[in-house]
């Protein structure tokens, strides 16, 4: 063999095969694929976002900030003051839940416990929710007709298909077995 590297067929040293830089490459794009995706939830889950730091819901917080300063104010005043019991109504709910659960879990299944935990469960979702309801219904009075009907527009565009009435026609399919 010749001393000479322009004659030696070893490969050169820096230079990678032809399939690992095909690896590398579909690599670099399966990472830039899982990062598209990474940031495409962090977006929508943000533009969904939660309550903010008063509790205003995103859809009534977005509505509000087209309200004049002292309307806005008092929007936010009314949940912001609400939240004492909303958070003890959320935690009925969520004691209410674990005590469902660990009734369906138990290693000898009883109906009728089970029962009894399901419907503490859901008259604490309904008293939450009546919490809810009493808020919107003074929100609602602060309100003219037409912010009311573009915070029900709001609301109706910020929802998931998937939770809009099956009968809807912006829902895909227009209902099930279409």
């Amino acid at each position: 063999m010749s001393d000479d590297p322009a004659v030696s067929s070893a490969p050169r040293a820096g230079k990678l095969p032809r399939w690992a830089t095909v690896l590398l490459v579909a690599s670099l794009a399966l990472n830039l694929l899982v990062a598209g995706v990474v940031a495409g939830a962090i977006w929508h889950f943000k533009r969904a976002g939660a309550a903010s730091a008063d509790g205003v819901p995103p859809g009534i917080a977005h509505l509000a900030k087209a309200l004049p300063a002292d309307k806005r104010e008092r929007v936010h005043g009314l949940f912001r003051d609400a939240q004492p019991a909303l958070k003890g109504l959320r935690r009925e709910v969520h004691q209410a839940r674990r005590a469902a659960d660990e009734a369906f879990s138990a290693e000898s299944f009883d109906r009728v416990r089970l029962e009894a935990a399901q419907t503490r469960q859901l008259d604490a979702e309904r008293n939450l929710r009546a919490g809810y309801q009493r808020i919107y219904q003074d929100v609602g009075g602060l309100l003219t007709v037409q912010e009311r009907r573009d915070l029900v527009k709001e609301r109706n565009e910020r929802r998931p298909w998937r939770l809009r009435s099956w009968h809807s026609e912006d829902a895909p399919g227009k209902g099930p077995g279409s």
